[in-house]
């Protein structure tokens, strides 16, 4: 059990579990659409951000893109109002998340972030997100993600 499916569950959301073996060979995401024959939009990976020089004193946040894409930090940053956006060290985001890379879910994290979506996300009822570990994607509707993070949806993925 993780904080996601803790919190989902919690809030009566409905999900479905998918487990798979994680490897990192291709990036977690891609490896999590390959095992479980997902198409790779529909799968969104969850990524920590340092943002610099936002009005609202935020120093992160999380980004969701489709792990066929790139996150654009330009873009990501114009959108939060910051000066500049880059992706945070990875043992700085696990310990402020509570999760670890590649396992890190936007749902029930250690303390409240801005989420931020790639609005490729209102293109599918489901979607899907890692559950809160390696090897555990989450499937759920995107609009119950989207209302439960309060997301901004906006065009940061290239």
């Amino acid at each position: 059990m993780t904080p996601a499916i803790e919190e989902l569950e919690a809030l009566g959301c409905q999900f479905t579990l998918h487990l798979y073996t994680s490897s990192s060979s291709n990036g977690y995401g891609i490896n999590a659409a390959e095992k479980l024959a997902l198409d790779p939009d529909q799968v969104f990976k969850t990524l920590v951000i340092e943002m610099e020089g936002q009005m609202e004193g935020q120093e992160a946040a999380i980004a969701l893109v489709p792990v066929s894409n790139q996150l654009n930090l330009k873009r990501l940053a114009k959108c939060a109002g910051a000066k500049r956006a880059k992706l945070m060290a990875g043992d700085k985001a696990e310990k402020l998340t509570g999760y670890v890379i590649g396992g890190i879910c936007p749902i029930g994290l250690k303390r409240p972030l801005s989420i931020y979506a790639d609005s490729s996300i209102t293109r599918f009822s489901n979607i899907f997100i890692s559950g809160g570990k390696r090897g555990l994607e989450l499937e759920m509707g995107s609009e119950d993600l989207i209302s439960m993070t309060n997301a901004t949806i906006s065009a940061i993925a290239d």
